[in-house]
């Protein structure tokens, strides 16, 4: 178990530029944490920062990642960003940046979303304070079962044609107190 997002952007880029070739499943489970961000108690810290996986830059190599939540609540504050690698996360509390804020503060590079532009699956997962909590774009598809959005400006956007099969997926998802709670730009017909 890691205990900070930049241990996981180091572990998992080590691991994925180690693959030669096939299909594999990197697994991370997150340590139990508070709610809060504290420098000095790295034990009981919630995660902060963008989880990054790193573009999958070798031919014939499939890579998905789970990211898994601890029992009791796992927090971070800041998401998880994909280009080219599917990843599945469970039982994590995602904290943003505050709805009305596009970009983050330490760096106006990073959207402030949960899973912005990402092709993945989120379940029983708790998203606060986005501008755009998920974002299906790039013809990406973003699955989510049993998850509460909060006080996003955007909570789900979807922004381009789905050309990798299946469609976005929101059940039993709860939409509570969001400026706009599904975003669709276009249906693509």
């Amino acid at each position: 178990q890691c205990k900070t997002v930049k241990a996981i952007n180091e572990g998992l880029e080590e691991v994925i530029q180690g693959i030669e070739s096939g299909e594999h499943v990197i697994t991370v489970d997150l340590r139990r944490t508070g709610e809060e961000y504290s420098a000095s108690d790295s034990d009981r810290s919630a995660y902060r920062g963008q989880i990054l996986i790193p573009d999958i830059k070798q031919n014939n190599v499939d890579v998905s990642v789970e990211f898994r939540g601890a029992e009791g609540g796992t927090t971070l504050i800041g998401g998880i960003q994909s280009e080219t690698a599917a990843f599945s996360v469970s039982n994590v509390n995602f904290i943003g940046n505050g709805k009305d804020k596009e970009t983050w503060k330490v760096s106006e590079d990073n959207p402030n979303g949960g899973a912005p532009n990402s092709r993945g699956n989120a379940r029983d997962c708790t998203f606060t304070g986005y501008y755009v909590a998920i974002s299906c774009g790039r013809e990406l598809r973003m699955c989510g079962r049993n998850n509460t959005f909060r006080n996003n400006h955007i909570a789900w956007r979807i922004s381009t044609e789905n050309n990798n099969g299946g469609n976005p997926d929101a059940l039993n998802c709860v939409f509570e107190d969001n400026e706009y709670a599904i975003w669709v730009e276009s249906f693509h017909f």
